[in-house]
């Protein structure tokens, strides 16, 4: 997802409990990714520098759940749990 659309999220009942109080680590627990790479994503300031990283190893991140889908991407999954609450994995 968006940056932008992370930060409203945020805004949702347990959305930071379930996927990370910031874009750094809404991005590790969406991805499967090396020891390395998530310290690196961690050490960042902004998460254009954390999108910055994954580019530059060579990592593709969407931040439209249905081109994920169209590209039969089955990493990202979107849960629904009540009115208030959705999980993006």
């Amino acid at each position: 997802m968006s940056i932008d659309t992370y930060n409203k999220f945020t805004k949702i009942r347990n959305f930071i409990k379930l996927n990370g109080g910031s874009y750094q680590e809404y991005i590790i627990r969406s991805t499967n990714l090396s020891y390395k790479i998530k310290n690196d994503i961690l050490q960042t300031k902004n998460p254009v520098d954390s999108l910055r990283i994954l580019f530059n190893n060579q990592i593709e991140f969407t931040h439209n759940y249905f081109d994920s889908i169209a590209n039969d991407d089955a990493n990202i999954k979107l849960t629904i749990i009540d009115n208030d609450t959705l999980l993006i994995n």
